[in-house]
């Protein structure tokens, strides 16, 4: 490795010239190759007469050129103004795609995606061309903005080539860390950054998806339940369900049991919630996207167990029976339970049947949507068969004495819960939309005019008795086990780990009901699974306005994405528009550092420096051997004159 040399700045005398010669090798002269006078005459000509061609630039190319940097200057402003105007438009309503000059259908999607993010890469890269001009300029300028400012220069390992294109992210934030630079510099690397992400999240604001539109407009047969079609309440026996709805009970129980159970989905779904039960479009395919204005049965379902009080126990003169009579004030009804008939076993879980069942106010049929059930078990005089018992710990009870018809036998006394679930059914109307998919959506607006395809009494007495047949219609028994009843009643009651339950089981098992959130849960989930059955036509059909949709390209944008961008667009605004007012500094360019280097010790001490180095030494290890010297600027007759030291 070659000697480590030290090199002297050499001190200038007048005009620039050296006050102590640097040895020089001699060479060999070649015929015709002109002296060192003869180099140096054409500078002295130069310095004596005005050099060639140094005429004013035409005032037409001064014109086109201040116009270009108008136009330059206006661009950002008024691409970000139109970009992001257009991103909150279509953000707020729909704006369709059409055009004549490629396939704009939704078969189409993927490709126009890529089209319309392609098309917005290019808009923004235009907006951002005077950012990236700025850039540029306060990079280039920061050469000599840098040795300028301070009257101890710039180190010069740090500024060697700061105005360099070659001069990365890296190097620049190691100089911004070291504080061998201007603030301006600082601002160029900032807004260098702001670009990146502008130029990043701003394309990918503004997409495309597919929405629907209106088409034609027919009337739609949708499910319907009108007057006297569950329960006659004209007739001479009005407590009878007409045949054809009893029928579809067990169906009912089935489908609660199939959707919740198995996980197997039924004709449409609504996809705002189990609360709503919306009449099912007869002859639209699923496909097919339409909206269409129906009444809807809105529920607000709350299951509880009842704090009943025993107003009536004893036989029955009609049926010569005895019958326990239970007083709910909460729920404004009363039960008529059939001790003789219900209490069977030491366990027994019983669905109240809908005609024994009252309000108080009239003493009428209970038209409120309610169901009841009831748990009874036996706490004393129990046959003894099994041990399988209920735990009715911590609810209401009524305790009820049921007396054995065989005197040698004690009689049975049994602890009643009532659990009651109302639907607290609403009928609106209500816009309904299927997306083509099968899934319907019920939209917000109740509209004031009734459709008049659901009867209010008739619907509330159908949901009082359309879970009715769960008890051996909604799946198999649990383990062939009659007291749990089938597995849609067992999961209902005790949860979905009752199903679980095996005859080995019985010797040792205490069942204790679900917490009363998930049976409200579960109860309105099977309301909305049953509802399917008695609403796609079933029991009567009724028409509805409706309109077709047809699938349409538009414009979507990302908010999100929109108001970071706008906040990054303004942040850009704002630097150029400070940019502009910034002290002139010359740029880094051939003329800027010739003329800079006029007189300057520069050229000769780092020419040596090169002579003396290796061929393969690297330009950081040459200016190593320098050591820590400095750039600084000195003011010559045109200009600033750079020096070492």
């Amino acid at each position: 490795m070659a000697d480590a040399k030290t090199y002297e700045l050499q001190s200038l005398g007048s005009h620039g010239q050296s006050l102590s010669q640097v040895a020089s090798k001699d060479y060999e002269a070649v015929p015709g190759t002109p002296s060192k006078d003869d180099l140096l005459a054409p500078s002295r000509r130069m310095s004596q007469s005005p050099p060639p061609h140094t005429t004013s630039m035409p005032s037409s190319s001064y014109r086109f050129y201040d116009a270009f940097n108008v136009v330059r200057s206006l661009l950002l402003p008024l691409v970000a103004i139109a970009y992001l105007a257009f991103c909150y438009t279509v953000h707020n309503r729909a704006v369709p795609l059409k055009t004549r000059f490629f396939d704009s259908s939704p078969d189409n999607l993927a490709v126009i995606k890529s089209g319309v993010t392609s098309i917005s890469i290019v808009i923004i890269t235009i907006g951002l061309f005077p950012i990236q001009v700025l850039i540029s300029d306060l990079r280039s300028e920061e050469f000599f903005r840098v040795v300028t400012t301070t009257a101890t220069g710039a180190p010069l390992y740090s500024i060697n080539s700061i105005s360099s294109p070659s001069f990365g992210l890296l190097e620049s934030l190691i100089v911004v860390f070291r504080r061998h630079c201007s603030p301006y510099f600082i601002v160029a690397v900032i807004t260098a950054l702001l670009t990146f992400v502008t130029a990043t999240l701003a394309p990918a604001a503004l997409s495309v998806n597919t929405a629907l539109f209106d088409d034609q407009l027919i009337a739609l047969a949708v499910g319907g339940i009108r007057r006297d079609e569950v329960l006659n309440v004209s007739s001479i026996l009005p407590e009878i369900i007409q045949s054809n709805v009893e029928d579809l009970f067990p169906k009912a129980a089935t489908l609660t049991w199939v959707e919740n159970l198995l996980g197997v989905p039924y004709g449409f779904a609504v996809s705002n919630g189990p609360h709503y039960m919306v009449p099912t479009p007869l002859n639209l395919q699923p496909t097919v996207p339409a909206r269409w204005l129906s009444d809807v049965a809105i529920m607000d379902p709350q299951c509880e167990w009842g704090n009943g009080q025993q107003t009536f126990f004893g036989t029955d003169p009609v049926i010569n029976q005895t019958i326990l009579v239970t007083h709910f004030r909460d729920q404004t009804m009363n039960l008529t339970f059939n001790v003789q008939s219900s209490l069977f076993d030491d366990s027994v879980i019983n669905i109240a049947a809908y005609n024994s069942m009252v309000n108080l106010t009239d003493q009428g049929l209970l038209a409120s949507g309610a169901m009841l059930i009831t748990l009874a078990q036996c706490t004393s005089g129990c046959a003894g068969f099994d041990q399988f018992v209920f735990d009715l710990s911590g609810l209401p009870v009524v305790n009820v004495t049921k007396h054995n018809s065989n005197a040698s036998l004690p009689d049975m006394t049994f602890d009643l819960s009532f659990l009651i679930c109302d639907p607290h059914i609403d009928l609106e109307t209500r816009e309904v939309r299927n997306d083509g998919h099968g899934m319907l959506t019920v939209g917000d607006v109740n509209y004031p005019v009734r459709q008049g395809n659901l009867d209010p009494t008739q619907t509330n007495l159908l949901f009082s008795n359309i879970l009715s047949r769960i008890s051996d219609g909604a799946g198999p028994a649990v383990a062939q086990i009659p007291t749990l009843g089938s597995e849609g009643l067992a999961v209902l009651l005790f949860g979905p780990n009752a199903t679980n339950v095996t005859r080995d089981d019985l010797h040792s098992l205490t069942v204790k009901p679900a917490p009363i959130a998930n049976i409200t849960d579960t109860y309105t989930h099977m309301l909305q699974s049953a509802s399917k059955i008695f609403f796609n036509g079933a029991i009567s059909t009724a028409y509805v306005p409706a309109r077709l949709s047809t699938q349409q390209i538009v414009f979507t944008s990302s908010l999100p994405q929109v108001i970071v961008s706008t906040i990054l667009f303004v942040l850009l605004c704002a630097i150029a528009g400070a940019a502009h007012f910034r002290n002139e500094i010359p740029k880094f360019s051939l003329f800027s550092v010739a003329s800079s280097l006029d007189g300057s010790d520069v050229p000769r001490t780092l020419g040596q420096v090169r002579n003396d180095a290796d061929p393969r030494t690297r330009e950081s290890d040459m200016l190593a051997s320098l050591g820590r010297r400095s750039v600084v600027a000195g003011m010559g007759e045109s200009g600033p004159v750079l020096h070492l030291q």
